[in-house]
């Protein structure tokens, strides 16, 4: 069975400091950032004061800025870091040496000890591993309030994608995959802006009503008012607008979600 827990990397980091005597900072500092000569990366906070200087947002095509101290600044041996792609880069080459641990223990990270789902890939230490039609894969990815990373490493091809972005919760699966497919030469397809279409009132009129949903996640309702149509979770009290890209296909801006209605 498996259960990932942020806690379990919360305690990990207390005992770093216990082993090392010395802080979490600066045993990341000493150990991993000053060898690879990681100059942009560090704590994200020093008690109350940021260490750097990006804002995180919250939404999708409608944004608005966040406080992330709590959630960063709480984070711990869990994250709590700012970096960049080029630092992160140079951590990932040093992932193919003996820079940072020897190559019995590096084979030990990547090993494959539990199964996520059963469907779903492999959980290494701190990796998540699994097989691709670009050979191994090896990834993990972080979210936030605010902010969104990942990094996913085709050692294979030797092709590695870094994403960091300051919108929290954002979908970088199919980034990367279409990355992925760009630099193998394969097909894909570049993502569309969103376009709005006009729907008489009439036909907003006859979605309106309640909803059941799938696998037990409660009830929705649809109001159509004045030529716009709306969306309410279990009885949330906050009505979020949903916008028509056809006739019965519906996409929200808040978050990324879609709604289809089935016609008959």
């Amino acid at each position: 069975v498996f259960s990932y827990s942020n806690s379990g990397y919360f305690l990990l980091g207390y005992i770093v400091e216990k082993v090392s005597g010395m802080s979490y900072e600066n045993y990341l500092k000493k150990n991993i950032f000053e060898p690879l000569d990681m100059k942009n990366t560090g704590i994200g906070y020093n008690g109350t004061d940021k260490l750097y200087t990006s804002t995180g947002y919250t939404g999708y095509l409608d944004i608005y800025p966040v406080s992330d101290e709590v959630s960063i600044n709480g984070l711990y041996g869990a994250g709590a870091l700012y970096s960049t792609t080029e630092d992160l880069y140079k951590w990932d080459r040093a992932l193919y040496t003996e820079k940072l641990v020897n190559n019995k223990t590096m084979k030990k990270i990547f090993s494959k000890y539990v199964q996520i789902s059963k469907y779903g890939p492999y959980y290494g230490y701190g990796w998540m591993l699994s097989d691709s039609k670009y050979g191994k894969e090896i990834f993990h990815g972080g979210n936030v309030l605010g902010f969104t990373s990942n990094i996913e490493r085709y050692p294979d091809k030797d092709l590695t994608i870094i994403i960091l972005t300051n919108s929290g919760y954002y979908d970088v699966t199919s980034l990367t995959n279409v990355l992925a497919d760009i630099y193998s030469g394969n097909s894909y397809e570049l993502p569309e802006a969103k376009k709005v279409v006009k729907i008489d009132n009439d036909t907003l009129k006859k979605y309106a009503g309640n909803y059941k949903l799938d696998d037990n996640q409660g009830e929705i309702s649809i109001e159509a008012k004045d030529t716009h149509i709306y969306w309410e979770q279990n009885n949330g009290q906050v009505k979020y607008e949903i916008f028509p890209e056809s006739q019965n296909k519906f996409f929200m801006r808040i978050v990324n979600a879609e709604l289809k209605f089935d016609i008959n």
